[in-house]
């Protein structure tokens, strides 16, 4: 018979930060699964300048998810492990969220003001960390979507996404079904961008559409 048992872990985070400065605004990027922080800032941003008039915060997610590329496995890492075919959550996002809380608050992160963007799963888990934060400016959805459930207890902010249209792994219809609820319960409307023929990725577009969803929360 299969048991299961919480026990206590020190799990060592790495993270990328550019521009750190107690002043600045937060841009807080979670990757996507089976991806690192390294793969979302670079597609994000191809070369981050410390100049920028916010803070990346960029952390891999603690729970390693080796992938394999071009023949060989490569570091990689999960915000959470839910089994899609059989509806069950192996490891849960709050507990991925509670770890990414102890990281922030140990950097001094927490009360700081911050923009949530993330990644495909990253955009999942962008409410789970968002109800642990106290002044969360915005969430931007890339190439996700919204389980409007999970942001039962949050106080409401602006939601934004930016989606391609030809997207396989995540339709645009489904992320527009998942976002109207959230708008209905009082979620401030943030801005849509769908950029035409582009798929599970960012490209210049995106990039640009990011730029200026992050300048408009600051």
């Amino acid at each position: 018979m299969k048991h299961q048992r919480k026990v206590p872990v020190d799990l060592p985070v790495s993270f990328l930060r550019f521009g750190a400065s107690p002043g600045r605004p937060v841009l807080l990027m979670l990757h996507g699964f089976r991806e690192t922080a390294d793969d979302f800032v670079a597609r994000a941003f191809e070369a981050p300048a410390e100049n920028l008039p916010f803070e990346i915060f960029a952390p891999n997610a603690p729970f390693p998810m080796p992938a394999r590329r071009e023949g060989k496995y490569v570091e990689a890492y999960s915000w959470y492990f839910r089994d899609i075919d059989r509806q069950a959550v192996m490891i849960p996002p709050e507990v991925g969220a509670q770890a990414l809380f102890a990281l922030m608050k140990d950097l001094d992160l927490v009360h700081r003001n911050v923009i949530i963007a993330g990644f495909s799963q990253g955009g999942f888990f962008a409410p789970h960390i968002a109800r642990l934060l106290p002044r969360v400016l915005g969430i931007i959805a890339v190439a996700s979507g919204f389980r409007p459930d999970e942001y039962d207890g949050i106080s409401p902010c602006p939601v934004s996404a930016i989606h391609g249209s030809s997207d396989k792994i995540i339709s645009t219809d489904l992320m527009l079904k998942g976002l109207q609820p959230l708008r209905d319960s009082g979620f401030t409307a943030g801005s849509v961008k769908i950029i035409d023929g582009l798929g599970h990725e960012m490209n210049a577009a995106a990039r640009l559409a990011l730029r200026g969803l992050v300048a408009d929360l600051t």
